[in-house]
């Protein structure tokens, strides 16, 4: 049986780390992704990034290069390029599954659009409120149906969040939470001023509103507005970002510790439990770098995080672009659906 074919609009951030993703040999895909479209970029442009970009490393593993409108790796992998409107896509409809990775169509009356011809899924890569259905990798995945044809796959917050606050509640019951976020910037974005509020300098510190607040309680019954904030700072910075967290916990005298939750918690949980293979925990700080490109919604740093009273506070890292691994699980776990 051929493989699900994938046809994905946007080659930013999130696009180049997913191509790259789709073509590490370590990664299993099951599908076939034929087309890559940017309405800004044409193919000479993309083949500039693909090759120069110095966190995204396919040019170590894959020699590049352009056969008429395809880019070709290593001579055997051809995706076709596009540099269309995403309304006029020449390959509008031929694909199973449509990627929308602009982060433009989060409306899901505008992405339902591509669900034409032979395309039978749209998958968001962002928050969108109105998608048929918001599947979290690792939370809420299996809860997919068939009549789900414009889906979200959150949010690189999102999933660094709710299967943590999920298993924490299952645990110990969350009675109220909050999240603090410290967001990089790219670099494109600080080279062009287009993140800039106008009369700040581009090198100023910019707050602003984060979809996980609105998507948390809408996916966790015992999130609400009323026990739930997140607060989201963007700063001039291109690695990876911060996510720390504070889960106000039902505990009792018999499970009250740090180390209990630690060890006997959340390490089980990372190692073989809900959380397998979505979060990781150090002991230890190693800094910022050390978890770029990483493939973990997040990574729990024990050197920072305590409980105080019946608080949780932990610190951790996410490298917020390569959330994409979990966008990857969700293609992979509806192409296989698709297949049955």
């Amino acid at each position: 049986m051929s493989k699900i074919t994938c046809g994905m609009n946007g080659f930013g951030r999130f696009g180049l780390h997913l191509l790259n993703y789709y073509l590490d040999p370590k990664n299993e895909s099951l599908f076939d992704l034929k087309y890559i479209n940017d309405d800004l970029l044409n193919i000479n442009q993309a083949l500039d990034i693909i090759v120069h970009d110095k966190y995204v490393k396919i040019y170590d593993t894959f020699k590049v290069t352009i056969d008429n409108d395809f880019l070709v790796f290593n001579d055997s992998i051809r995706i076709k390029y596009t540099n269309e409107p995403s309304g006029k896509l020449s390959w509008l409809g031929l694909p199973d599954i449509f990627l929308e990775c602009t982060g433009q169509h989060t409306d899901a009356e505008i992405s339902r659009e591509f669900k034409t011809g032979k395309t039978k899924k749209v998958l968001i890569s962002a928050t969108s409120m109105n998608a048929d259905k918001t599947l979290v990798y690792g939370f809420n995945h299996h809860e997919y149906k068939a009549d789900n044809d414009v889906i979200s796959y959150g949010s690189c917050t999102v999933n660094a969040f709710v299967p943590l606050a999920s298993s924490l509640n299952e645990k110990f019951g969350v009675l109220s939470s909050d999240v603090n976020v410290i967001h990089n910037i790219p670099e494109y974005q600080l080279k062009d001023g287009s993140i800039q509020t106008p009369g700040q300098p581009t090198s100023s510190l910019k707050r602003k509103g984060c979809t996980l607040s609105k998507v948390a309680p809408n996916l966790l019954d015992f999130v609400s507005n009323d026990n739930f904030n997140v607060n989201y700072t963007l700063i001039p910075y291109t690695g990876v970002s911060i996510i720390d967290y504070r889960f106000e916990l039902g505990l009792t005298q018999e499970n009250k510790s740090f180390d209990h939750i630690w060890e006997e918690v959340l390490r089980k949980e990372c190692e073989d439990g809900s959380l397998s293979k979505l979060f990781d925990m150090q002991d230890s700080d190693e800094g910022p770098e050390k978890h770029q490109n990483s493939t973990f919604s997040s990574i729990l740093i024990k050197e920072y995080s305590f409980l105080k009273n019946n608080n949780l506070y932990l610190y951790a890292y996410f490298d917020n672009e390569n959330s994409v691994n979990r966008y990857f699980d969700l293609i992979n776990y509806i192409s296989n659906k698709l297949s049955i």
